[in-house]
């Protein structure tokens, strides 16, 4: 049930809104109960076998977390610790990996469906895990501990919610009392995601697509085609996710929950480090502290953080999928995050004057430039496509008829450019206006409403977030 959809926003949402404040008026478990059926729900209303799934690794990871809190730092925490991880990403790795291993490896497919968002909750479990190891967290309430992991807003596509993030806030009283302040927020956050989904995103694949499936086919689109079609999925890409980070963000706020934002206009970047201090950043902390951190950092040396830098970001990229242009894509982002790194401390022992605006500029322009130019792998899906795109981007060669985007296309990509560069975060923007006294909050409620309306009026078809493939 994505939330881009009249079930999701006209029954489900309401209903369980109502649900949950009538019965946190009574009993707060009850409350607690109800979201966690509405979100089990939710997510069964996809593919009904994966949820056996979802609730076997929720039931698994609450007692191998009970076990090793009981075990302590000893041994035979370690082992538990060990197995359980080990459990998980072998769960992750036949659904996700085996086929993969099996094209480099010659074993037979089995060409199992990945179920969804089982990437997301299997690191939220095991980073809850690595936690409960190091005597940071232990729960031993259950409904609890499974309200955590399906809360229905984070749980298809994040943002990747920590326990201490998430747990605390429904034990707290208020959450089950309904507060108009926040569902306005939340109703003008959501709306925002939404849009920029529909209205943004949706449009802008019209254009990125058609690039990559002439590249699929073995054709080689032309040379403005082929730059269009970049363009344009670098920032459907953007909108897709970050509209769906402040659905989440916003649903959650509704309840009264507040989640971390996944996203910082990342395409101001000024270098890499700042593009992934900005990109989804939930992934980027998790990365950082279950490891990163693991492997050593930079404990031994500079030269051996940048090799654990560049093995994080190629995990990062097994991570978004079994693929070698993924491994391509992650590894390529390593070895220049290693090399932005070098850099930076370089310029700092060089100068400490800050640069000027224009070399600002010009830093984010070039960012820009190689974040685009690394989403080809990332888009592609394989190797030949990829190079069939970056050939007709080069001007090599070019099949059929030339492209010329049309004027709504043109301004659709020039608009998306402008609101990613320049255009205010949705979240900060909602939480200065909405308590602003004077014209701000009502403008701000009279947008939100047209775009909800803008939005319900396009609603005709239910299009997939591009991040419910990982």
């Amino acid at each position: 049930m994505p939330f881009n959809s009249f079930g999701f926003i006209l029954a489900f949402l309401p209903v369980t809104l109502v649900g949950f404040f009538v019965l946190g008026r009574w009993h707060h478990r009850w409350a607690a109960l109800w979201l966690v059926a509405a979100s089990t729900g939710f997510y069964a209303a996809w593919r009904l076998p994966d949820t056996l799934l979802l609730i076997g690794s929720i039931g698994f990871n609450f007692a191998a977390g009970s076990a090793i809190s009981k075990a302590g730092a000893g041994p035979s925490g370690r082992a538990v610790f060990a197995a359980a991880v080990a459990a998980n990403l072998g769960v992750l790795g036949v659904f996700k990996y085996w086929d993969f291993l099996a094209s480099v490896t010659g074993m037979p497919k089995v060409g199992l469906v990945l179920p969804l968002g089982i990437s997301f909750f299997s690191i939220t479990q095991i980073a809850y895990l690595a936690d409960a190891r190091a005597g940071l967290a232990q729960e031993r309430d259950l409904l609890r501990y499974t309200l955590f992991v399906t809360f229905f807003p984070h749980l298809v596509a994040g943002p990747i919610v920590h326990h201490a993030q998430l747990m605390p806030q429904f034990a707290l009283p208020s959450v089950y009392q309904l507060n108009l302040a926040n569902l306005a927020r939340g109703v003008a956050l959501f709306t925002f995601g939404l849009a920029k989904k529909v209205l943004v995103a949706d449009r802008l694949a019209l254009l990125a697509d058609p690039a990559f499936e002439a590249a699929m086919v073995g054709g080689t689109p032309g040379l403005v085609q082929a730059w269009t079609g970049l363009l344009a999925f670098t920032f459907q890409i953007y909108f897709d996710f970050s509209g769906y980070s402040d659905m989440a963000v916003g649903l959650a706020r509704m309840f009264g929950i507040e989640l971390p934002v996944n996203f910082d206009r990342p395409y101001r970047a000024l270098n890499l480090v700042d593009f992934w201090r900005r990109w989804h950043i939930t992934l980027s902390a998790f990365l950082r502290d279950y490891l990163f951190f693991p492997l050593g950092a930079n404990r031994r040396g500079e030269l051996r953080g940048y090799a654990n830098l560049i093995a994080t970001m190629a995990i990062a990229g097994l991570w978004h999928g079994a693929n070698w242009t993924f491994l391509l894509w992650g590894t390529l982002h390593g070895v220049l995050l290693a090399a932005t790194h070098a850099w930076l401390r370089a310029k700092r022992l060089m100068w400490r004057r800050e640069p000027l605006r224009v070399g600002r500029g010009v830093a984010s322009v070039l960012t820009f430039a190689v974040v685009t130019l690394m989403w080809a792998p990332f888009r592609a899906g394989s190797w030949d496509p990829c190079a069939n795109l970056l050939l007709a981007m080069a001007g090599q060669r070019a099949d059929g008829s030339p492209f010329v985007p049309n004027r709504t296309q043109f301004v659709t990509l020039a608009g998306s450019a402008v609101l990613a560069t320049i255009g205010p975060a949705a979240s900060r923007l909602v939480d200065d206006w909405s308590v602003d006294t004077g014209w701000r909050g009502p403008a701000l409620a009279s947008i939100a409403g047209l775009l909800l309306a803008s939005c319900i009026l396009s609603l005709r078809e239910t299009t997939q977030f591009v991040y419910f493939q990982f």
